[in-house]
């Protein structure tokens, strides 16, 4: 396919793209791998981020303690912790937590079980668990999973991945937006793909394609201070396959 000899040029390009030869050429390697998409996007255990948020939360008693805020995952795509507002008829008012993933239980009807009580809600202090910095402060107008709170190195939230413009190649080898992501799906603990929403101008049509981030080669496909999620794959490559069926999940 051409995406495998493709040479980008990715350094400083703004939203609407700049001229290749303006920029440090760098090798984008393959992004789509044989047989894509992966079947296993719609095996059991594999799970939408997007339908998990908002969610409601059990605690150990199987009694409603709050919502599923946001999720926690490291530079290698890793599921860390879940983060979780709790409380308000507890002696407490509404707080977020954070519980190490492995906690976690996510029952076969989508059911979200954390070991959480108003006894034990200390050991789960949003900071401690998912390495939010020492000394920062959650205030009542900070929504929708501490978005205003940073995360430490190597970790990052995945509300902060989702919405963001998402950018391919076109012919003349210059970044061509192309739409936003709209979900991720975890499989076995880590992030298996992108779900990528085109703008009108691709059909509008949803597709999967495999996720990269961190560094993978010595090419930053995306960190969390990143306001774009680049592809480095043609636009025609990227319309080619087949579309994401989401209720197949």
């Amino acid at each position: 396919m051409r995406y495998r000899e493709l040479i980008l040029a990715v350094a400083g390009v703004s939203v609407c793209g700049l001229p290749a030869a303006a920029q440090d050429v760098v090798d984008a390697g393959t992004v789509v791998p044989e047989g894509w998409p992966d079947q296993n996007l719609y095996v059991e255990n594999a799970w939408s981020v997007d339908r998990l948020f908002g969610r409601d939360v059990m605690g150990p008693g199987g009694e409603r303690i709050g919502d599923v805020e946001d999720v926690v995952m490291n530079d290698d795509g890793m599921v860390v912790a879940l983060i979780a507002e709790v409380g308000g008829f507890w002696d407490i008012g509404d707080t977020h937590v954070s519980v190490p993933w492995d906690m976690v239980e996510i029952g076969q009807d989508g059911s979200v079980t954390i070991p959480v009580t108003q006894d034990t809600i200390t050991d789960y202090d949003l900071f401690d668990s998912s390495g939010l910095p020492e000394g920062a402060e959650i205030s009542a107008e900070v929504v929708e999973g501490v978005d205003d709170a940073e995360l430490g190195v190597g970790l990052w939230r995945a509300s902060e991945l989702m919405s963001d413009y998402v950018r391919v190649v076109g012919d003349d080898a210059t970044w061509v937006n192309f739409g936003y992501v709209s979900d991720l799906i975890v499989l076995d603990g880590a992030i298996d793909a992108t779900i990528v929403s085109t703008t009108a101008r691709y059909g509008p049509a949803t597709y999967a394609y495999p996720y990269r981030g961190g560094t993978v080669d010595g090419y930053g496909m995306w960190r969390p201070a990143a306001s774009t999620y680049d592809l480095p794959i043609l636009e025609s490559d990227a319309t080619s396959l087949p579309e994401f069926d989401g209720d197949g999940m």
